[in-house]
Formats: structure tokens, sequence, C-alpha cells
């Protein structure tokens, strides 16, 4: 060891991972929730009453989509998606589950 003391590591290698400092593939997580909606400006406030996170008003963008930063929840225009996806509209089935 370099600094003489056998209790120590050197300082270049204190909080260091041994695989390196970045992972070399991307981490994508899915959507928490997929919401449909016909508005354009979606409400959020987590869902879980007072354990939830604060209400946050979000615009949806040209895309038809937004994500809610505080808990992943995916909000999707019917409308929007529909007309970008080719009417590739939902299932009722798959509406009520999100529900």
């Amino acid at each position: 060891m370099s600094c003489g003391n056998r209790y120590h590591r050197p300082r270049d290698t204190v909080n260091r991972a041994p695989w390196g400092a970045h992972p070399t593939f991307p981490v994508v997580m899915a959507p928490f929730e997929t919401i449909y909606i016909d508005e354009m400006v979606a409400v959020c406030d987590g869902g879980e009453g007072p354990l939830g996170h604060p209400r946050v008003y979000l615009n949806v963008g040209p895309s038809g989509k937004i994500e809610c930063p505080y808990c992943s929840r995916l909000f999707v225009n019917r409308a929007i998606s529909a007309a970008a996806a080719g009417d590739g509209s939902p299932s009722s089935e798959q509406e009520q589950r999100n529900a």
C-alpha cells in the first residue's frame, strides 16, 4: 500500500465499483401504469390518497403521450395516438384494466 497504514486504502481506490463507473447497457424501465385520456392536459396525484404525490398537471405533447415525473404513469391521448398509429386504438379490455 502506498499510504503506509494497513487500515486505509489509497485514495484513488475508495468508492469505486469493481466493474467501472457506468454500466455498458442502457437501463430502460416500462411505465408503471398506462392511462388513456381524452383531454390534452393530464392530472396526476399518484392515485393513492394521502400516500400519493403532489397533484401535477401535465401537458400532452405532439406524440399524444406524457409520463408523470413522480410516479412514472404514462398518460396517452386516445385521439392523437390512434391517428398516429393508424387506428391502433387500445381494446376495451386493456382500457378497463388500466382504469
